[in-house]
């Protein structure tokens, strides 16, 4: 399934998130997932580009999921995502930052 395929399956509706703060205890989080970006797996390094690139609107963006595959996060990836409150990471992120 492509990436424009998996935003539209989310577009108008809601997700909970799990939102891990500082404190003992975590919240969850009910969003409008039509300001959610997944990134596929098949993607192995997220990059400043890619994500200028492929997420429309992306000053407009509050939540990414990355997707198992994806091995690297570029220094100031997200940027230009001025919204964003919380990224999902996979286990499979070797490196953030570099």
């Amino acid at each position: 399934m492509n990436i424009s395929n998996k935003k539209n399956l989310l577009n108008n509706k809601k997700a909970t998130f799990l939102i891990e703060g500082e404190s003992t205890e975590d919240h969850k989080e009910e969003v409008d997932t039509l300001n959610v970006f997944t990134i596929p797996g098949t993607i192995t390094k997220i990059t400043e580009e890619y994500v200028n690139t492929n997420i429309k609107d992306n000053k407009d963006i509050t939540h990414v999921v990355i997707s198992e595959g994806v091995k690297s996060i570029e220094w100031e990836a997200f940027s230009k995502c001025i919204s964003l409150a919380s990224v999902v990471i996979t286990e499979g992120v070797e490196s953030i930052g570099m």
